[in-house]
C-alpha cells in the first residue's frame, strides 16, 4: 500500500484578519503547533493598529491549546509578500474582499473562512473563536494532506 505523503502546500500558510491581534495570531499559533517546525506559517492584518496580541486571545490560546502567542507583534499585510505563500486564508468576508481588491492573489490560493471577530468581547468569545479556528484548520489540513 502506497503511503500518503503530505502536500507541501499545507505547510506554507498566511492567515489574514483585520487587526492581526486576535484571529490570525491564534490561527498562526495553532497551525505552527499542528504542522511543526517544517511549516512556514505567518499572519498579518489589513489594518493593524495595536502593538501586541489581545490579552484575551493570549489567554484563550494558553488555556485551550497550551499555545503561547504572547510575543506576537501585529503587522500589516503590505509588509508581507502574499504571493510567497501557497495559501492565504482570509478570516472573514471583508478581509477576503480587501485581499481580492488590493493584492493579486490567485483565486485558488485565496481561501475564505468566516470566523467571527472576538475583538473587545469576553473571554468566552475568544475561546469560541479559537475552537472554531482549530476546527477549520483541522478540516483544511485533512482536505489537503
Amino acid at each position: 500500500m502506497k503511503k500518503k505523503t503530505p502536500k507541501s502546500k499545507t505547510h506554507n500558510l498566511l492567515f489574514v484578519c483585520y487587526g492581526n491581534t486576535c484571529r490570525s495570531p491564534m490561527a498562526e499559533g495553532l497551525a505552527k503547533k499542528l504542522l511543526g517546525d517544517g511549516a512556514r506559517v505567518e499572519s498579518a492584518g489589513i489594518s493593524p493598529i495595536f502593538d501586541i496580541a489581545q490579552e484575551k486571545a493570549v489567554e484563550a490560546m494558553q488555556d485551550l491549546f497550551e499555545v503561547d502567542i504572547s510575543g506576537h507583534q501585529p503587522r500589516h499585510i503590505k509588509d508581507v509578500s502574499p504571493d510567497k505563500f501557497d495559501f492565504v486564508i482570509a478570516l472573514d468576508k471583508l478581509v477576503h474582499l480587501g485581499l481580492q481588491k488590493h493584492y493579486k492573489i490567485a483565486n485558488e490560493k485565496l481561501i475564505l473562512w468566516e470566523i467571527s471577530d472576538p475583538f473587545s468581547q469576553n473571554l468566552k468569545a475568544y475561546k469560541d473563536c479559537a475552537q472554531t479556528i482549530h476546527r477549520c484548520l483541522k478540516e483544511f489540513l485533512a482536505e489537503r494532506g
